[in-house]
């Protein structure tokens, strides 16, 4: 039995004593900061949450835009033949507008997901309204053909005349060939590609 009383059970007993209050405390402090810590947490994941679901909209608001954007500047032709078109259309538009043109360069198509992308470049020179008149034409949603830069140069003189480069973009369909490639694994070069059983 323990004496109180005694001084040598008075040490073991106090520190028995401080260690039950520091265990105590442990857990009252657990309990009411931890609380306060699983809510700043939830407030934090309903906030990151909240800018995800904005990013989301926004990025499927930009992947709509982008897909009327390219459904209004899509051919239907194969692109061998969207060049010259291409190029009457730019030529009778350059010459509706007073200007001269100076070339007119074809870029390599660039194929991107479920289309290709046909650059085409021209320079003209002439007034910088007429190239102004030119672009607004040009953007005209009947030439299925997207402005995609314009650089000036001004020509010698104090005169309005310009040297225009004129960037455009052509969105052509993949040819059926190209659009839909069976992905093939390496158990299906084992099987012959066909299904298990």
């Amino acid at each position: 039995m323990i004496n109180f009383s005694d001084p040598k059970d008075q040490l073991p007993l106090g520190m028995a004593g401080l260690g039950l209050l520091l265990i105590l405390g442990t857990g009252v402090y657990t309990l009411a900061f931890h609380k306060q810590d699983d809510k700043a947490l939830k407030r934090k994941f309903n906030a990151d949450k909240k800018a995800l679901i904005q990013r989301q909209n926004k990025a499927q608001e930009d992947l709509d835009s982008y897909q009327s954007f390219v459904t209004n500047y899509r051919w239907e032709d194969k692109e061998d033949t969207v060049t010259p078109v291409a190029l009457s259309l730019v030529s009778n538009a350059v010459s509706a507008s007073g200007l001269k043109m100076v070339s007119f360069r074809p870029q390599k198509s660039i194929e991107l997901a479920g289309l290709i992308e046909l650059p085409l470049q021209f320079t003209v020179d002439g007034s910088f309204a007429g190239v102004a008149h030119l672009v607004e034409g040009l953007e005209a949603k009947g030439t299925k053909l997207a402005v995609q830069q314009v650089q000036f140069a001004s020509q010698e003189g104090d005169t309005d005349r310009v040297s225009a480069t004129i960037n455009l973009l052509a969105f052509l369909k993949l040819p059926d060939n190209k659009a839909k490639k069976p992905v093939t694994t390496v158990s299906d070069k084992k099987t012959g590609g066909k299904a298990n059983g």
